[in-house]
């Protein structure tokens, strides 16, 4: 698979903060459409978690950078079909675990390796930054459910370019 840039990171970062309240709504209104599945499991995540405005306002801003920056670097994406968010979240407590049940430093390397062996590693640092080490007003607790979620969503559409 070909890696992201980081310049087409940006630029898609870029472009959706351009973005109009009405452009917000289109582009929600099309991931709704083509990407049923993800907009229903991030919502389910934000439900379960019981995230703040601040969190879920983080959490769907990382998986709509995602979403957009995937459908413009591969068109031919297919549906993601929920049986498969299902599988990839049970899979974030596992990793979610295994990281926690890490000290602190161990956890920042644990993190590092998560993300440069991924294979979209310049897209799952940018989601780091989103989600991990955010200014926004997100609880400690949540920013690696945050992380994990939106890494979900990115893995769900990797696998829909194969």
């Amino acid at each position: 698979m070909e890696i992201i840039t980081l310049d087409e990171i940006d630029s898609a970062q870029k472009e959706f903060e351009a973005f109009s309240e009405s452009d917000i709504r289109k582009l929600m209104k099309a991931y709704q459409k083509k990407q049923t599945a993800l907009l229903v499991y991030t919502a389910a995540v934000a439900e379960r978690e019981e995230l703040n405005e601040e969190e879920y306002d983080v959490l769907i801003s990382a998986t709509l950078l995602i979403w957009q920056t995937m459908r413009k670097k591969f068109p031919a994406l297919r549906k993601v079909k929920i049986e498969q968010m299902e599988e990839l979240d049970n899979r974030l407590f596992q990793d979610l675990e295994s990281m926690l049940g890490q000290p602190d430093e161990e956890q920042v390397e644990f993190m590092q390796k998560v993300i440069e062996t991924h294979s979209q590693p310049n897209l799952l640092g940018k989601i780091s930054m989103m989600t991990i080490e955010t200014d926004e007003a997100v609880r400690d607790e949540l920013k690696g459910i945050l992380f994990f979620t939106a890494k979900n969503v990115l893995d769900a559409l990797i696998e829909a370019c194969d």
